[in-house]
């Protein structure tokens, strides 16, 4: 059984194991698939696709085998002792481990507006407000940040011998992870055997377009964005050296240092014939050439691809879905470039000519004249959530309400062009759209009314996405409002009221136990210093039970609870810890019973068991390693 892992995320280097548990009892082999690595990279390193424990196909399953009737193996009932030796393995890996310090999770957009916008975007080509269908000569395909549209030339002024149904729009064959729903695809692509020009198609700005001008220096650096899929019939003897993102020109006419390529454009996106992407461009300060490559790309499958010069960090980094490739360039700045030649999607060029197609989709494209953070990816969604920075509630809602009291209205601050929703007790109260100004203000269709503590959740979204809810709670008395007392003015009162769990994260639910003498009595809690309602309850058995909002800010904070008339009981000091609740959640394997525990190191974090863990990898890899040297040609 081989396992190769060396072109996966990290180009391997997440020390990816596959463990093999012989179990004799149930006649199996039990093989798990793990990375020791993971729970002690750099925190800055951590992607979505992160875990210690992998769990996909062929990743973790059984294989039958009875090992007496095999090897003649017999297994004594006294000498079994029912310990799950994978699931410790994976309890090992996994110490420490909780998702939070990964990647977020990718999520589908909501609406085309669903992402990132970056500043210094030079164009932008989207594909989804594109009709359907054939792209002809008076299609536009819009750059939505600046005035570089792109058009197909008419096929009968081409050298090519293509066909107007080579190139089509597609809706329905997008990336799912991209904002916008549409797609170039491109048919019918392959190398004349002959020698003659190509059989391809492709998309062009205008020569002198704004974008021409882009000017991606070593001061900035630059971003490239793309997604990309190969098509299923993609082969190496008609596909080989193809570009689907080129920016026009030639390189011996630009002054770059390029034996191997001198007619080819000044930077290209493309596929190698061992199909893996590579991006070539020039150092702007030394003028010689520098490239990138990922590893083995597999046909049918869309990757979102992305270049990154950053000037502060001296690199040039190709990420694949969000993960840097192995083969990276160091020392480089900028991007040596001709004024006036276009940029083109769907073939590479050899002096100014289009020379080798792409053959597949090439979806929403994005140039941005500086250095993003991963973070600042197409394939990140704009940021609704409740506890975010785009959204706060500018009502107050820290006094309690006299009993005649009607909240009829909510205003607040939230994301330009999303929707914010009022939800009391799970019923939608009624919705706006935030203003150009940020703001927003909600009318309700009824308002909130009657004694007793009324939930409430403000939901942002952003077309079909819903953000995380800001919950928030209105008391409202039986007699007259009152304002609650910051405890700190009452240090009498400390310890007059116990609170379970002492530590807990927002969100978590808490029992508060009051003194003798409140069986009955209607309590409400506050969490100090700024007043936040934690809601209220009658005491049964001595307590009540609040559940916190998902919006309680991290730290320490005074917990007070106070009678309907305003008079305060107690208070106690709690902790607010976001990870809290990580214990019984974030173990994806769980405690092996009978597991003993680890020393930890304290100068690495790192417990002995995963140190052991990680020679016997590089043990392997010393022993079991196999160095493949592959030969390259050049794009020409």
């Amino acid at each position: 059984m081989l396992t190769d892992y060396q072109m996966a995320a990290d180009g391997g280097g997440n020390g990816i194991m596959s463990l093999f548990e012989f179990d004799l009892s149930n006649n199996a082999i039990d093989i798990e698939t793990v990375s020791p690595w993971v729970t002690v990279k750099h925190e800055e390193s951590l992607t979505s696709s992160d875990t210690p424990v992998l769990d996909g196909p062929w990743q973790s399953f059984s294989l039958p085998l009875d090992f007496g009737a095999r090897f003649g193996w017999t297994v004594d009932a006294a000498d079994e002792t029912g310990v799950d030796l994978s699931e410790r393995a994976k309890a090992i890996v996994s110490e420490g481990w909780d998702g939070d310090d990964a990647g977020a999770a990718l999520e589908r957009a909501g609406s085309p507006a669903d992402y990132i916008e970056a500043e210094g975007t030079v164009a932008h080509w989207r594909f989804g407000e594109v009709p359907e269908g054939v792209i002809d000569e008076n299609t536009v395909v819009p750059d939505i940040a600046g005035g570089s549209p792109m058009h197909r030339n008419p096929i009968d002024e081409t050298d090519a011998p293509e066909e107007l149904e080579d190139l089509i729009v597609t809706h329905e064959n997008a990336a799912f992870y991209s904002a916008d729903a549409g797609a170039s695809c491109f048919t019918n692509v392959y190398r004349d055997a002959a020698g003659g020009p190509d059989r391809l198609s492709f998309l062009t700005t205008e020569y002198g377009a704004p974008a021409t001008f882009a000017d991606l220096n070593s001061d900035a650096g630059y971003t490239i964005e793309t997604f990309l899929q190969l098509d299923a019939d993609w082969t190496e003897t008609d596909n080989r050296w193809s570009a689907a993102l080129t920016r026009g020109g030639a390189r011996e006419w630009a002054g770059i240092n390029d034996g191997s390529d001198p007619g080819a454009g000044v930077s290209w996106l493309g596929i190698s014939n061992l199909r893996e992407y590579q991006f070539s461009a020039a150092d702007t300060a030394s003028s010689n050439s520098y490239t990138l490559w990922s590893g083995e790309i597999m046909p049918g499958a869309w990757h979102h691809v992305a270049i990154v010069n950053d000037p502060a960090r001296n690199t040039a980094i190709m990420y694949v879905d969000g993960v840097p490739v192995l083969r990276n360039a160091s020392n480089v700045a900028g991007m040596v470039a001709e004024d006036y030649m276009p940029w083109l999607i769907g073939t590479s060029t050899w002096y100014t000519e289009p020379d080798h197609g792409w053959h597949g989709c090439v979806g929403e494209t994005r140039i941005v004249e500086q250095a993003l953070d991963t973070g600042e990816f197409l394939y990140n969604r704009v940021d609704i959530d409740g506890d975010g920075g785009s959204f706060a509630l500018g009502t107050d809602l820290s006094q309690v309400q006299p009993a005649d009291a009607e909240i009829a209205a909510f205003e607040g601050i939230g994301h330009v062009g999303a929707t914010v929703r009022v939800e009391v007790a799970g019923e939608d109260r009624g919705s706006a759209e935030v203003g150009s100004d940020g703001r927003w203000s909600i009318a309700l269709d009824e308002a909130v009314a009657g004694s007793g503590t009324h939930e409430l959740s403000f939901v942002q979204s952003i077309g079909t996405r819903d953000g995380k809810p800001y919950r928030a709670v209105v008391v409202i008395a039986e007699d007259a409002g009152w304002t609650p007392a910051d405890p700190e003015s009452m240090p009498d009162l400390e310890g007059r009221i116990t609170i379970t769990p002492e530590t807990f994260a927002p969100g978590d639910t808490i029992t508060i136990e009051l003194p003798e003498g409140y069986e009955g009595t209607a309590i409400t809690a506050f969490a100090f210093s700024a007043p936040t309602a934690l809601g209220s309850g009658t005491v049964v058995d001595g307590a009540i039970t609040v559940t916190t909002p998902m919006t309680l800010a991290a730290g320490v904070h005074r917990v007070a609870a106070y009678t309907a008339g305003g008079e305060m009981v107690g208070w106690n000091t709690v902790f607010v810890d976001p990870a809290a609740g990580s214990a019984e959640s974030g173990d994806p394997a769980g405690e092996a019973a009978g597991s003993p525990s680890a020393e930890e190191l304290a100068a690495t974090g790192i417990t002995t068991t995963a140190l052991v863990v990680l020679a016997l990898a590089a043990a392997a890899a010393v022993v079991l390693g196999v160095f493949a040297v592959r030969r390259r040609r050049s794009i020409g």
